[in-house]
C-alpha cells in the first residue's frame, strides 16, 4: 500500500540494468496520490486504464481519462 494505492512491480529496475522499471498502481480512492516530487535520472509515463487521474507541474495542470497518456520528463517536479 503507497498513498492509498495498491503498487506492484511486473518489471523492476534491477532486472534491466537500471534502464527500465514498470510501475503498476490500483488507485483506491481519489486524492490519493504521492507528495510533490522529481526524479532525476528517469521519466515517467502514466497511461490510464480506467477512472482518471491529475498531473501536476509548476507550469500546467492535465486531467487524464481513460485511454489517454503522459509524459513527466526527469528533472520537471
Amino acid at each position: 500500500n503507497w498513498f492509498g494505492a495498491r503498487v506492484w512491480f511486473p518489471v523492476r529496475s534491477a532486472d534491466t540494468g537500471g534502464r527500465l522499471c514498470v510501475q503498476l498502481a490500483l488507485i483506491h480512492r481519489a486524492g490519493a496520490s504521492p507528495p510533490p516530487h522529481c526524479h532525476g535520472s528517469e521519466d515517467e509515463v502514466f497511461y490510464v486504464l480506467e477512472g482518471g487521474l491529475e498531473l501536476e507541474t509548476p507550469h500546467d495542470r492535465v486531467a487524464l481519462m481513460p485511454g489517454d497518456l503522459a509524459t513527466a520528463p526527469r528533472g520537471l517536479p
